[in-house]
């Protein structure tokens, strides 16, 4: 991979395209990954940057997340952009209008799934359980290493017990296992239905931008194929991913959309 600051003036044409469409995720991405998924605020001069893009003329913003739709809101707190929570499971338009079905189905079985999950790992300190409704998240991010394969092989076991009353699978994210009904829905369905969207309202030729760190990102990669600015978060830009470019962590994502904005602007005072 290629850092992407050291590429900006051969990308300067893409970045400042008639339309583009910029892909976020949150975690480990717009803020550094901590402890407690509760303990990840956006700082204010992130969201002040990201509300100054969204005023642009032809940007359009859309975060990406692992988190339930009302904790991404709840933390970005932008109106005029997308949401897409739970990995995809629920979508928001820019209108504030619902993207994705009520899933009634996978709430049902989830609420069933979520308490067993929670009972078989009472006994497991640096173990969190987030009941995001449609899925559940396991973070060991607080775990000794060495515990870290038992506790999966004691996941799986409590699982296969729970896949009786409703089949699910595991995904694996940073420092996460991911519990998720077994339905063909994932961040790359997400950026897909996103992308339709706008380009319904802003014509067929729109650039393609998306920033992530995390295992669940790679479907968005390969969904947005080699024409879009793929990102991937990354400390050393050495891991095996669909993304074309890296960053190092979340300042860098910082500095990167400082440019983005610096970009657009310029784009507009040229007009």
């Amino acid at each position: 991979m290629q850092h992407l600051m050291t590429r900006l003036a051969g990308l300067r044409a893409k970045l400042a395209s008639e339309k583009i469409l910029l892909f976020l995720d949150y975690d480990g991405t717009l803020v550094p990954l901590v402890s407690h998924p509760s303990r990840a605020p956006l700082s204010g001069a992130v969201h002040r940057l990201l509300a100054k893009l969204t005023r642009l003329p032809g940007v359009d913003l859309a975060f990406v997340s692992g988190r339930s739709l009302a904790d991404l809101e709840s933390k970005v707190n932008l109106k005029r952009v997308f949401y897409a929570g739970n990995h995809g499971f629920e979508l928001k338009g820019a209108n504030g209008n619902r993207l994705s079905p009520p899933w009634n189905i996978l709430c049902r079985g989830m609420a069933l799934l979520a308490p067993q999950i929670s009972r078989a790992f009472r006994g497991f300190r640096g173990v969190c359980i987030e009941d995001k409704k449609f899925t559940l998240s396991v973070h060991y991010r607080g775990l000794a290493p060495a515990k870290i394969k038992p506790a999966f092989k004691h996941l799986e076991s409590a699982l296969k017990k729970a896949m009786k009353l409703f089949p699910v699978s595991i995904r694996m994210g940073k420092s996460v296992w991911e519990i998720c009904p077994q339905m063909v829905c994932h961040k790359g369905t997400a950026v897909r239905q996103i992308a339709a969207a706008v380009k319904r309202f802003r014509g067929p030729r729109v650039q393609c931008l998306y920033l992530g760190d995390d295992l669940t990102d790679e479907d968005a990669f390969r969904e947005l194929g080699a024409n879009a600015v793929t990102v991937k978060i990354s400390p050393r830009g050495s891991e095996n991913t669909g993304a074309r470019y890296f960053l190092r962590n979340s300042r860098d994502v910082f500095l990167f959309l400082q440019y983005l904005y610096r970009c657009r602007v310029e784009r507009e005072e040229t007009l």
